[in-house]
């Protein structure tokens, strides 16, 4: 009669710190891959508030790229169509704030929620669109066309503040930002000079 086989070593419970670790693991692992549920973005949109939300800064994380899927929709014409620079620059400024007008209440939950993680995510993402923006300066003949993007992207969030604090679309602050006037067309060339603290030259 044959032998049976020795039968396989049975696997020895890891120590339960172990375990804690693995457990936590597996739930980044499955944040990452679901970075946001949807329903969360409608709560958080219809009331602006999310109760019971037992990771804040992971539900941060979320908002902020789900916020930028929405933007890379809004700019996804302009992108197409538009040649870079003067032409394109409006436009994807314009998204942007049309976009932060209809977010309100996702970013007043972000910034009143949000931790390290959500941070270092809205750095990420700024450095994305600046990166995007610097095209069209340098384009338009922008010396540092980075800086000059992230400055343009500072008072883009000035903008929407104080439309968040009046309610409604400011257009006199939106034509400063743009560079253009009820009566005339974009004038980038005045608003790059005033965008890189210098007068603008003949």
């Amino acid at each position: 009669m044959a032998r049976s086989a020795p039968a396989a070593p049975r696997p020895t419970s890891p120590h339960p710190r172990e375990e804690g670790v693995v457990a936590e693991a597996a739930r980044r692992m499955a944040g990452a891959a679901r970075p946001l549920n949807l329903g969360a973005w409608r709560q958080v949109a219809r009331t602006g508030a999310l109760p019971g939300d037992p990771d804040p800064d992971g539900t941060g994380v979320g908002l902020v790229r789900r916020w930028h899927q929405h933007l890379a929709v809004a700019i996804d014409l302009p992108m197409e169509r538009l040649e870079p620079g003067p032409d394109r620059l409006p436009a994807l400024l314009t998204a942007w704030l049309d976009l932060a007008r209809r977010t309100e209440a996702i970013r007043a939950h972000v910034a009143a929620t949000g931790g390290p993680r959500t941070r270092a995510e809205s750095e990420r993402q700024t450095l994305l669109l600046a990166g995007l923006l610097a095209e069209d300066l340098a384009l338009m003949g922008a010396p540092e066309p980075r800086r000059s993007a992230l400055d343009l992207i500072g008072e883009l969030t000035a903008v929407a503040a104080a439309e968040d604090a009046a309610g409604r679309v400011l257009r006199s602050a939106r034509r400063t930002l743009l560079g253009t006037s009820r009566r005339e067309a974009p004038s980038w060339r005045d608003r790059l000079a005033c965008l890189l603290h210098r007068p603008a030259t003949a």
